[in-house]
């Protein structure tokens, strides 16, 4: 999308996310997960060099928060636990802490 921005008249300064479960937690870490994590040059076709981009705000709709819990905390859950299969490494639970939105709430958020 932010490729395209300006062809389809799209302003970067106002993008809501929202999702549900999977999408849920997509539309966290997409407003939430600050550039410091560094996911942001994963994605190969992003080129956001001189892009502003900003989330106006989340709609998140039954999310998850914190994956490090659900693959190896006090709510741990067999399904998530799966996902990665049953030998969870420390650096599975590391990348867990990165990819979950609870650790990166802070003051300047968009409304949520």
């Amino acid at each position: 999308m932010i490729n395209n921005a300006e062809k389809y008249n799209f302003d970067t300064t106002k993008i809501v996310t929202t999702g549900f479960s999977a999408g849920g937690h997509l539309s966290l870490t997409t407003g939430m997960i600050p550039q410091t994590a560094g996911f942001d040059k994963q994605c190969s076709s992003n080129n956001l060099e001189n892009k502003k981009v900003e989330v106006a705000a989340i709609v998140n709709w039954s999310g998850i928060t914190d994956v490090e819990d659900l693959i190896a905390g006090d709510d741990k859950r067999n399904y998530a636990v799966e996902w990665l299969g049953n030998n969870i490494t420390d650096a599975e639970i590391e990348l867990a802490k990165k990819v979950s939105p609870i650790n990166y709430v802070r003051s300047n958020l968009p409304p949520i």
